[in-house]
């Protein structure tokens, strides 16, 4: 998925705006168990605290939250920015679009260089 994030005001703001847009489109598709991974660990934090968020970005960590709400399962995991290439590509490429975009089964073709660099960072214990 990748698409313009309208109103933004700086890069927590649109982790969040990203997340709320992936859950929204997971549950429209269906999805029971999701798994949602970013790299701003603060958001991944903020979500997974049971306490209350008085933040700028508070707002958006309810709605997170309430939206988590809807799935069997719902687990928020934060993943290290190099190891995220593929979202990156993908976040830059969605600031050049009028529109969101969805792939299912494929992956975009501006993302491919990435996928290959995400899949050489993987370690396997």
């Amino acid at each position: 998925m990748a698409g313009p994030l309208l109103g933004v005001g700086d890069s927590f703001a649109a982790e969040a705006l990203a997340a709320i847009k992936a859950m929204e489109w997971s549950r429209d598709m269906g999805f029971k168990d999701i798994v949602i991974e970013g790299d701003a660990l603060t958001i991944i934090r903020n979500v997974n605290s049971f306490a209350l968020n008085f933040s700028p970005i508070g707002p958006y960590i309810a709605d997170l939250k309430l939206l988590c709400s809807l799935f069997n399962s719902c687990i928020f995991s934060h993943v290290k920015r190099d190891d995220n290439a593929v979202a990156n590509c993908l976040a830059k490429y969605g600031t050049s679009l009028s529109a969101d975009m969805f792939w299912m089964e494929e992956v975009p073709p501006m993302a491919m260089a990435a996928l290959l660099i995400d899949c050489n960072s993987c370690h396997y214990e």
